[in-house]
This record gives C-alpha cells, sequence and structure tokens, in this order.
C-alpha cells in the first residue's frame, strides 16, 4: 500500500488512465465542440484519443484550436446544437447521452473552481 494514499484509489484510478492513454486502439472521449467560423456558429462531435484529451482541454481553454488535430470528427453541422436525429444516432451507435455528458462536464467544471479555491488546482 503507498504510505501516501490511505486506501490506494488514487493508484488505482492513475493506472486505469496509464492504460487508456496507453492503449494501441486509442480508447478515448467523444466530446460535442462548438465554434465558430466566419461568423458561422458549427457544433461537431470529436472523438478524442485518452492520449490528446489533456492537450485537447487546454487547447480549447485557450480559444481557437483545430480539432482535427487531437481526433476524427464524429458528426458536425451548422448551428449551435445537433439536431434530434443526430443525437438519435450517436446515442444508438456509441452510447452518447448528452444529459449526463453535460452534467459531467459541469461537475468537472466545478470541481476544478473548488480545487483552485483551496490551491490544488492545475498548474497553467
Amino acid at each position: 500500500m503507498d504510505k501516501n494514499n490511505d486506501n490506494g484509489k488514487d493508484n488505482a484510478e492513475d493506472s486505469i488512465m496509464k492504460e487508456l492513454v496507453n492503449k494501441e486502439d486509442d480508447s478515448g472521449f467523444i466530446m460535442l465542440v462548438n465554434m465558430n467560423i466566419d461568423n458561422k456558429d458549427y457544433w461537431a462531435y470529436l472523438m478524442v484519443p485518452a492520449r490528446n484529451y489533456d492537450s485537447f482541454m487546454e487547447a480549447q481553454s485557450k480559444g481557437l484550436c483545430n480539432i482535427k488535430e487531437y481526433g476524427d470528427i464524429v458528426e458536425w453541422g451548422e448551428g449551435t446544437e445537433p439536431p434530434a436525429d443526430i443525437l438519435k444516432n450517436l446515442e444508438k451507435e456509441y452510447g452518447i447521452m448528452p444529459e449526463i455528458s453535460n452534467n459531467l462536464h459541469e461537475m468537472e467544471n466545478t470541481l476544478e473552481e473548488q480545487m483552485e479555491r483551496m490551491g490544488r488546482g492545475k498548474a497553467k
């Protein structure tokens, strides 16, 4: 057991993430991305390999980035939200449930804000 960890949970989570990142099959995340190009709004679902997740999130937080550099576009279209038929197809094909994804993203943001207030946020 790790001296710095009472229950070994953090080490197990680190091992799982390292395994995901090191897999050759590019396991990853399908993420909804919104962008504005030439004054037109677009949305895209991007398959981001786990090994690119952190760099993609950092690039997104800084503003514009070429999403194709971080993963493969699964679906895209004009507007700010994908149409219902696209959402239905993504749920069927990939098991994507946008309301859950949105809640997880909000929880991640809240956690990061709390950690920053405690002085434990990511160094940027």
